[in-house]
């Protein structure tokens, strides 16, 4: 069976990594333009290209998915089957070359959290549960009838990173399980129910800034769901300047502190909010890298009646 791999983000990685392992080597990966990254903004590969190109899989970086020299060395593959995990949306004629049709890879038990973020979304509402979904696509976005599902337990203290990661994982497994059944024609797909749809859109910066206000354990699912990118952030007025701060990880304490005020019991740092507060684990101020509430302390007089926010 002759499989076109797409993906770009790490998360894509490893069910890469487990087709090129079997008999369901993919013969093309496409993935995006190497993009500018890093301090210096040097032109880099993804991760995705990286790793095809380790494994010694040709690979296509278009510009344009309706490019017509694209979709004609696309279809001059003949291939039977797409794999598309973490890209932007396929055009229809991309679609319609495939013999068999093309699989996603969802990090969620769909229908619910559609979309761009379904692990940020899960946590960001204090799910306990998400899942994998592998379905056909179809023009609609995260529409298309399924083929497996499994469910996850989400971990209290896991953040969106750590639960991509293993999502990614167990995903992998499951595709390698359904490509035998789907080269033979054994699956039976079954269409979405409609009632039970739910999106996951982007996340805008705008949902990323802390409210203080918002009950402790809602503030640490908000920081879990945003961990390690975008992040969760915060401001500080520091020697005269208003400075960005993320909060990576936190744990809820009973203390009850006023919403944003900053105090320092026993060498832990805590920030109130609107029920309880919050202990500062990790943290990184803007410019540094992450480190430590006990490092951070020391290198950072708390003021008197300090308020973030």
């Amino acid at each position: 069976m002759k499989i076109v791999f797409f993906g770009t983000p790490a998360v894509s990685v490893p069910p890469l990594e487990r087709l090129a392992s079997t008999e369901y080597k993919p013969v093309l990966v496409i993935t995006r333009p190497d993009a500018p990254r890093g301090r210096g903004l040097k032109l880099s590969p993804s991760p995705v290209k990286e790793k095809a190109l380790e494994l010694g899989i040709p690979v296509l970086t278009p510009f344009s998915l309706n490019d017509p020299l694209f979709l004609n060395q696309l279809k001059d593959l003949s291939p039977h089957l797409f794999v598309v995990i973490a890209f932007p949306i396929l055009p229809k004629e991309i679609l319609s070359i495939p013999l068999i049709g093309s699989l996603n890879l969802h990090f969620s038990l769909l229908p619910k959290y559609r979309g761009a973020a379904p692990v940020e979304r899960a946590i960001m509402n204090g799910e306990k549960e998400t899942g994998v979904s592998i379905f056909f696509l179809t023009e609609k976005v995260d529409q298309g009838p399924i083929i497996a599902q499994k469910k996850v337990t989400i971990g209290d203290e896991e953040n969106a990173g750590e639960l991509k990661s293993r999502l990614s994982l167990i995903g992998s497994e499951l595709l390698l399980e359904l490509l035998p059944k789907i080269e033979r024609g054994e699956i039976n797909p079954l269409e979405q129910p409609p009632g039970e749809a739910s999106w996951a859109p982007k996340i805008k910066e705008s949902e990323c800034e802390i409210n203080w206000r918002e009950p402790a354990e809602r503030i640490k699912n908000l920081i879990r769901a945003l961990t390690p990118n975008p992040g969760a952030f915060t401001f500080r007025n520091y020697k005269g300047r208003r400075v960005r701060i993320k909060i990576l990880k936190v744990s809820v304490s009973s203390k009850e502190i006023p919403p944003g005020k900053v105090e320092v019991i026993q060498g832990e740092l805590l920030v109130g909010c609107g029920i309880g507060s919050l202990k500062v684990e990790t943290i990184q101020v803007e410019g540094r890298k992450p480190s430590s509430a006990r490092d951070f302390l020391q290198g950072n007089r708390i003021e008197e009646g300090e308020t973030w926010g």
